[in-house]
């Protein structure tokens, strides 16, 4: 799947969050919230963010962390939903759908309101240096890297890597699809992957909310470690990652030592008795 269908595939996804983050607000106006309700909301946020950083969206993940810091203050009671700060949470969702649809548009442009909101969300998290809350999208940038000559190694030459990725419980609740990771693994190279269900209990007894499987990926390709930790990024602590890699050995340079190599010396080939370098006669030496 190419990267523009991993995209189309992000903000439909979107959409369908921001609809289940638009009902939990209107509950909560309503008064007809459940404890449940704030942290559907918190994981909506947070899944939008969390996608929107595999694609590099830096502005949409700047907001949304500022968002969902203050969305974690109020599910975890730290911070009183008065009518003021329901008006704000409501607000910042608006600015979150433009930001979502200005994305998908790739127009560059931001909300004239967000700047505002951002200020109020940042008040309501207590933090005393609003500008470095502001700059939260630059912890998900990409800073330039200072050039510094680097060896060549063999040209064609691919590396292969083990990945083992087990989801826990936590990522499917945060909404996320482990079929949407692979496919962005697939953009990277030659992808194998194997499902592993033997920790499948019996159907009267599976928890449809659980997590029972895990999958062995190999991924072949001219590809750094990095890029393959970057795919996984935005899951972290919600899954069991371990990848292990391994490049083409080298063309070996070192002498040929092999017996074929060994070629030995006429002159003392022909001086040397048949039998003089049987085990026998070294014993009796």
């Amino acid at each position: 799947m190419s990267m523009d269908s991993l995209k189309a595939t992000f903000f439909a996804e979107c959409e369908d969050l921001l609809d289940a983050l638009n009902e939990g607000l209107s509950a909560m106006s309503d008064g007809t919230a459940e404890p449940e309700t704030v942290n559907a909301i918190f994981r909506a946020v947070h899944s939008i963010k969390g996608s929107a950083g595999a694609f590099a969206l830096n502005d949409l993940v700047g907001f949304a962390h500022t968002y969902e810091n203050v969305l974690d203050l109020v599910r975890s009671d730290a911070l009183e939903v008065t009518p003021d700060v329901l008006k704000t949470i409501i607000r910042a969702s608006d600015i979150l759908a433009v930001l979502v649809e200005e994305a998908h548009a790739e127009s560059g442009v931001l909300p004239d309101a967000m700047d505002g909101i951002v200020d109020e969300l940042v008040a309501l998290t207590g933090e005393s240096d609003a500008d470095a809350v502001q700059s939260d999208a630059g912890d998900f940038s990409f800073d330039a890297v200072p050039f510094a000559p680097i060896e060549l190694q063999a040209l064609d030459q691919d590396t292969t890597y083990d990945i083992f990725f087990e989801p826990k419980r936590t990522l499917y609740e945060n909404s996320h699809d482990p079929a949407l990771l692979f496919m962005a693994v697939a953009e990277l190279g030659s992808v194998e992957a194997e499902c592993d269900t033997s920790s499948l209990p019996a159907l009267a007894d599976l928890d449809p909310k659980d997590s029972y499987l895990n999958w062995q990926v190999s991924l072949s390709g001219d590809v750094a470690e990095a890029e393959i930790h970057a795919v996984f990024d935005f899951v972290q602590g919600l899954c069991v990652l371990e990848i292990a890699g391994q490049s083409p050995s080298a063309p070996d340079t070192s002498p040929d030592v092999s017996p074929k190599a060994q070629t030995a010396d006429p002159t003392e080939s022909s001086a040397a008795s048949p039998d003089a370098a049987s085990p026998k006669n070294r014993a009796s030496a």
